[in-house]
């Protein structure tokens, strides 16, 4: 019986020594990724008029201390959804033209997003 226990341990601890995870760098915070930022304060957009590529991205971050909802004038291309104090959205397409958008809690927030090829 205890030859039987001693292989079994013995088996166990070869079978859980190759699982070993090896740290290959993971950054499970994530974060790295490039992105434009646009910074909503209490009553604008910096900045109020962004040029980009097409297919770059575009992170709408709410600093201010109202809660803000992102849409664009057709409503369908960019809408953020109710964003609290703090939150963010992120954006991104492969496409080319003129993007007008606005707070729809607070209209006289604007800006405009241009996509060049």
């Amino acid at each position: 019986m205890k030859k039987w226990l001693c292989i079994g341990w013995v088996c166990s601890l070869i079978l859980f020594s190759g699982c070993e995870k090896i740290d290959e760098g993971y950054n499970p915070t994530g974060g790295n990724l490039p992105t434009n930022y646009i910074v909503i304060f209490d009553s604008s957009f910096s900045p109020s008029s962004l040029t980009l590529v097409g297919g770059n991205s575009v992170t709408f971050l709410n600093s201010s201390s109202r809660t803000h909802q992102i849409i664009s004038a057709d409503s369908a291309m960019i809408n953020t959804g109710l964003l609290a104090p703090q939150a963010f959205y992120y954006w991104k397409k492969d496409i080319t033209g003129t993007i007008p958008f606005h707070c729809s809690l607070h209209p006289a927030e604007q800006g405009v997003l241009t996509l060049t090829p």
